[in-house]
C-alpha cells in the first residue's frame, strides 16, 4: 500500500511539472496530450515491472531488477561513508582495491564476465537507482515513475528537435515520437533505454538550439549534461550522433544543399578518425572491440539458454569481414523476428512492427514525394543514424529477443524517414481506386 501512495503521490507531481513548465507545451499540439501520454507511460512502465515478475521469473537476469538490487549496496554506503557514496556516483578515484572489497564485489553486476576496455555502461544504471532510492525508500515502481518523466522529458526535447522540420505534419511526428509500441513500453521501465531516450533528446534538442544562436549558460549545460548521459549509457549512440550533429552544422550554412553528400562525407571522415584515435592514442582496435563484443553476447545466450540465437557469421576483427557481415546484419534486424519465429507476445508485437516498417517502405518506393529541402535534411540525418543503429545492433548481437532495445533509439527516426517519403494524396487516390477506402 505504501508503494501505491507513493506512486500515485510522485505521479501527481510530475503532473503538476508537467502542466507548469512551458518547455512540455509542445508547438502545434499544446500539454494535453502529453499528460496523457505520461500516465499511459507509467501504465506501460508497470507493465515492464509484471512481464519481469510474472512471465521472467529470475530476478538475478532480470534487467529492470539486478541494477536495482545491486544500487543499495552504494545507497546504503550514503549514510555509512557518504564520501565513499559520492566518490562512487561521480566515478572519481573509485576504481580500486578499497572498493571492490567493501561495495562492487558486493554487486552481481558491477563487473562483467567478460571485461573490456570499454566503460560497463551498467554503472550507469546502478547509479541511478541509487539515487532515486533517497525518494522511493525502496519501492522499486516509484523508480518506475521517475523513469518515465525523465524518458518523458526526451522524448519531449526530440519533438522539438523535430518539429521545425515537420511543423505541417504535427499529429504524425506526435505519434512517431511518443506512441510507437516499442518506444512506449521499453522505454518506460527501468532500462537503459528510458536513459537514452532522455539524452537523446534533450541533447538534439540543446543542440540546435547552440547551433541556431538561440541559448543561455543553461542550454550549455544541458548539452554537455546529455551527452554525457549517452556517453555513459550507450557509447555507440554518442558516436552515432556526433558526425551527424557535425554534419548538421555544414548542411545549415551551406543553404541545405548536397546534404547526402555531405552526410556521407560525414560519417566516413568522422569514422576514419574514431578508429585513428582510438587506436595510436587509446590503444583500442575498433574492429577487435566489435568482434569481442558478439563472441560475448553469444556465450551469454549460450549460458542462459536463450531460445532465439541466429546461426550468424563470426565477425574477425577486420574492415572486410565488417563488410561482408553488413547485409546479414541488416537483414536480422530489419525483418526479424518474422510471424512464425516468434515465441512470446513481446517477439510478436516486434514483428507486427518489424512487417509494418516494410510495407511503409514498400509505399514509401511506389507512393515516393520529393520532400523540399529542410525536410530532406532530417530524412537523411534519419537514414544515416538508423543504418549506424542498424548495423552495431546486427554485427554484434546475435540474438532475436535483443533486437528491439537495441534498436530502439532508431525507432522514431526510421518511421519519420520513411512516412516523410510517401505521397498521401496518391496513397488515398489508390487505395480508393481499389475500392479499399471510400
Amino acid at each position: 500500500m505504501k508503494e501505491v501512495i507513493l506512486v500515485i503521490l510522485y505521479a501527481l507531481l510530475f503532473l503538476l511539472v508537467i502542466n507548469k513548465i512551458k518547455f512540455f507545451n509542445l508547438p502545434g499540439i499544446g500539454n494535453k496530450p502529453i499528460t496523457g501520454v505520461f500516465i499511459l507511460k507509467i501504465i506501460c512502465g508497470i507493465a515492464v515491472w509484471a512481464t519481469y515478475t510474472w512471465y521472467y521469473k529470475e530476478r538475478n537476469t532480470a534487467d529492470i531488477f539486478k541494477y536495482f538490487d545491486d544500487s543499495k549496496v552504494m545507497y546504503d554506503a550514503a549514510f555509512n561513508r557518504p564520501i565513499d557514496f559520492l566518490q562512487m556516483i561521480t566515478g572519481i578515484d573509485n576504481n580500486n582495491e578499497y572498493f571492490n572489497h567493501n561495495y562492487y564485489n558486493k554487486m552481481n553486476n558491477w563487473f562483467r564476465v567478460h571485461e573490456s576496455t570499454l566503460y560497463n555502461e551498467s554503472h550507469s544504471l546502478i547509479r541511478f537507482n541509487a539515487l532515486i532510492r533517497f525518494f522511493s525508500f525502496g519501492y522499486f515502481n516509484v523508480h518506475t515513475v521517475f523513469m518515465c518523466f525523465f524518458s518523458l522529458v526526451g522524448l519531449t526535447g526530440l519533438y522539438r528537435f523535430l518539429y521545425k522540420y515537420l511543423r505541417r505534419n504535427k499529429i504524425m511526428l506526435f505519434c512517431i515520437v511518443f506512441l510507437l509500441p516499442t518506444v512506449l513500453f521499453w522505454g518506460s521501465g527501468v532500462l537503459k533505454e528510458g536513459l537514452i531516450l532522455t539524452g537523446l533528446g534533450l541533447l538534439l534538442w540543446s543542440y540546435d538550439k547552440v547551433i541556431n544562436k538561440n541559448f543561455d549558460y543553461r542550454i550549455l549545460i544541458i548539452m554537455l549534461l546529455s551527452f554525457l548521459l549517452i556517453r555513459y549509457t550507450k557509447v555507440y549512440i554518442a558516436l552515432a550522433l556526433l558526425p551527424l550533429m557535425m554534419t548538421l552544422i555544414w548542411v545549415k550554412y551551406e543553404s541545405f544543399k548536397r546534404v547526402f553528400i555531405k552526410f556521407f562525407i560525414g560519417i566516413i571522415v568522422f569514422n576514419i578518425l574514431l578508429f585513428i584515435i582510438s587506436y595510436k592514442l587509446l590503444g583500442i582496435n575498433v574492429f577487435e572491440e566489435l568482434a569481442r563484443k558478439q563472441r560475448d553476447f553469444i556465450g551469454l545466450a549460450h549460458s542462459v539458454n536463450s531460445g532465439s540465437l541466429l546461426n550468424v557469421r563470426i565477425l574477425e576483427p577486420s574492415v572486410w569481414s565488417l563488410i561482408i557481415n553488413i547485409p546479414q546484419a541488416l537483414y536480422n534486424v530489419c525483418c526479424r523476428p518474422w510471424f512464425f519465429e516468434s515465441k512470446s507476445l513481446l517477439m510478436l508485437i516486434t514483428s507486427i512492427e518489424n512487417l509494418a516498417s516494410i510495407i511503409i517502405a514498400i509505399f514509401a518506393i511506389f507512393f515516393y514525394k520529393k520532400p523540399d529541402k529542410r525536410l530532406m535534411t532530417i530524412v537523411f540525418f534519419s537514414l544515416f543514424f538508423v543504418l549506424q543503429i542498424y548495423i552495431l545492433t546486427g554485427l554484434t548481437t546475435p540474438v532475436m529477443g535483443a533486437f528491439v532495445r537495441y534498436k530502439l533509439p532508431a525507432f522514431p527516426f526510421l518511421f519519420l524517414m520513411l512516412l516523410s517519403l510517401i505521397d498521401g494524396n496518391k496513397l488515398f487516390l489508390k487505395l480508393r481506386a481499389l475500392k479499399i477506402i471510400k
